[in-house]
């Protein structure tokens, strides 16, 4: 099985990418991928960073580093956002990222794909609204919940190392 993650922050050593790299490492430990993903998971993280703003005028014709975003879902059997939570919503990298994979219609990345999320946020809610916006945009993709809670051991073992 092929995860793709992706991180809603461009910030190098934010709460969100340390994140995704806790859980990077934590899928190369053996033993634990049996408790929280099938044996044969693998993950590879895409970088969002150089994905412009979304544009309808250019959505049948992407950036290239759009085509490469949309290309990666594809082929993936599954993916996993990490959000922060920026004014109680998702940050604008990760919905101009939605909105680019998921155009025109017809031709939607995400069609088909369980998808998981996570956040991070130093925040008394931590992520809660924005992962409820993210799940506002679930017309354009499943969120299976089942899936995410596999990733419960891993946040309880991320939070102990803040």
């Amino acid at each position: 099985m092929k995860v793709v993650a992706f991180n809603g922050s461009p910030r190098m050593d934010g709460n969100t990418t340390i994140l995704i790299h806790h859980v990077f490492r934590e899928l190369e430990k053996e033993g634990v991928e049996t408790e929280l993903v099938p044996p044969d998971a693998t993950l590879e993280i895409f970088d969002l960073e150089g994905i412009p703003p979304f544009n309808q005028d250019l959505e049948t014709q992407p950036p290239g580093k759009v085509r490469e975003f949309k290309a990666k879902i594809k082929a993936a059997d599954a993916l996993l956002i990490v959000t922060p939570e920026y004014n109680y919503s998702i940050p604008g990298v990760l919905k101009n990222a939605i909105d680019s994979a998921s155009r025109p219609h017809g031709d939607n990345a995400f069609e088909g794909k369980p998808v998981a999320i996570m956040g991070a946020s130093i925040g008394m809610l931590g992520t809660a609204r924005a992962q409820y916006h993210l799940r506002q945009t679930r017309t354009k993709f499943p969120i299976n919940l089942h899936w995410r809670q596999r990733y419960l051991k891993i946040l309880l073992t991320f939070r102990r190392t803040l």
